[in-house]
């Protein structure tokens, strides 16, 4: 939901003020893919699985990309776009692996913990 959430608000902002080209730094592309990374990093932090984390590290990627636009300006314009919109395919594919090992998982073990145990003292995410 969180990758689908970054692709439609990305056509959203298309939509309202037009197309925008990797040949600039976008602070849309970066604000987006940062509120990304926070939320796939709380799930990966809390969940009982790997992949999240893979999810999360992908968005990172992404995030960098828009940082090395932001300080290199001058003929990053492929860079750019390879560093912002590639991760996503690997984040699909991240995501795929991770749904296909959960099914065979649970149809080996039965069901488990989605979700880590909370820490002892109330400390932890909520």
């Amino acid at each position: 939901m969180i990758i689908v959430g970054g692709i439609v608000l990305d056509l959203i902002i298309q939509a309202t003020i037009g197309h925008r080209s990797f040949e600039h730094f976008d602070i849309s592309r970066l604000s987006i893919d940062l509120v990304q990374f926070a939320a796939l990093l709380i799930i990966a932090l809390r969940a009982n699985r790997n992949y999240p984390l893979g999810l999360a590290a992908a968005q990172l990627l992404a995030i960098v990309g828009n940082l090395a636009a932001l300080f290199h300006r001058d003929g990053w314009n492929e860079a750019y776009w390879a560093m912002t919109q590639m991760p996503i395919l690997l984040q699909l594919s991240i995501l795929a692996g991770g749904l296909w090992a959960h099914r065979r998982r649970v149809s080996r073990i039965g069901n488990y913990n989605s979700w880590s145990p909370r820490m002892a003292g109330g400390r932890g995410f909520s």
